[in-house]
């Protein structure tokens, strides 16, 4: 297996390689398990890890049991049972979903004409007023808490509805995972994940203590990894344009709340005149509350945050993405050029361009 592993750590480094697997080999496997996994309603990840758990601990007491009676052979045949626990369960995720950290960009209709900051203001109310729309649409807590009216089934539902109108691409796996709620979302919620995907049970699992903002965007993330989209910038856009083009008030909602920002950048003073600022429509306050109510749930519960992000950031830099968890925010970057002073936009903002011209 020491072999296999070497060998396969050498060859996802090579991006034509990796395409080829993750569509020759990844691609099948994730539809036969998808298959039977889908239909499941609770979640054999976390069966599968409290197993491992379970079994570990048990090992480890029973090696300083031998260890205390001195029977040196038992503990060491003990310790290489452990090993060879963890190695396995490494080297089947490597082998099902690892090469897809490597593959091609992913395919999204970004627009990648030049747009003139003369659409700027118009592009900002088109979806401002839209915005607008799905907030008056939506039932809120006085607190800022949106309204989750949909099961996990329902919002999956809902996800692959949206993305088989707006994503026709051979790049992704047609796979149709349902969401399904982690019974440990508990503790997820304190390391401040709002969820996981094992590629070796194609499982989309979503944290259910997240922010209602949040759920309809982590499914849709989640489900993307089950897609063949592995990198987690690649993730989040997939998402964003997921619920972006669907026709649910709730969808478009959430990734207005993540993503309405880029639309602000986009439309300020260093590319539109003053009075055109003026002239943005504003945006209902249920928006704000919404988007604070979240960011003081989060500050509430991050008992085992920094964990967490430790651990999430050590599994994406050894998948093969240095940056770790912060790429995460990959896509959101703006630049102004230096020589004509226009905006260099972002993936999301070339994301809206596309999804506005496409439309009006």
């Amino acid at each position: 297996m020491s072999i296999i592993a070497i060998i396969f750590s050498i060859l996802k480094g090579y991006v034509e390689i990796a395409e080829w697997y993750t569509n020759n080999v990844s691609r099948y496997y994730y539809i036969a398990i998808n298959f039977l996994t889908k239909y499941i309603p609770f979640s054999l990840t976390e069966i599968f890890f409290i197993f491992l758990f379970v079994s570990g601990v048990v090992v480890i007491v029973k090696i300083i049991i031998d260890l205390k009676n001195k029977r040196w052979g038992d503990s060491l045949k003990r310790l290489g049972i452990v090993a060879n626990m963890v190695f396995s369960t490494i080297l089947v995720y490597a082998l099902t979903c690892e090469m897809a950290y490597n593959r091609k960009p992913i395919d999204l209709p970004y627009y990648e004409q030049e747009v003139e900051s003369t659409y700027f203001k118009d592009v900002y109310n088109y979806y401002a007023d839209d915005l607008n729309y799905c907030t008056s649409q939506l039932i809120f807590d006085e607190d800022g808490n949106v309204h989750n009216n949909y099961s996990f089934k329902e919002l999956s539902e809902l996800v692959h509805q949206s993305a088989a109108k707006c994503i026709n691409s051979d790049y992704y796996f047609s796979t149709t995972t349902y969401a399904k709620p982690l019974i440990s979302s508990l503790i997820y919620r304190e390391l401040g994940l709002t969820g996981v995907t094992f590629g070796p049970l194609a499982e989309s699992n979503v944290n259910y203590m997240a922010t209602n903002l949040e759920l309809p965007f982590t499914i849709a993330h989640e489900v993307a990894h089950t897609r063949g989209v592995m990198r987690e910038d690649d993730a989040n856009q997939f998402a964003f344009y997921v619920c972006l083009n669907s026709d649910n008030s709730y969808l478009r909602f959430s990734a207005y709340c993540l993503y309405f920002y880029q639309l602000g950048l986009m439309a300020n003073t260093s590319y539109i005149p003053k009075e055109e600022v003026d002239s943005l429509h504003r945006l209902d306050d249920n928006y704000y509350y919404a988007r604070i109510y979240a960011a003081k749930y989060w500050k509430q519960h991050n008992l085992l945050q920094k964990f967490g992000d430790w651990i999430n950031s050590f599994y994406i830099e050894s998948s093969g993405v240095p940056s770790g968890t912060e790429s995460y925010s990959g896509g959101t970057e703006t630049h102004t050029d230096p020589v004509t002073l226009k905006l260099v936009p972002s993936k999301y903002q070339k994301l809206f361009f596309a999804h506005y011209f496409s439309h009006v």
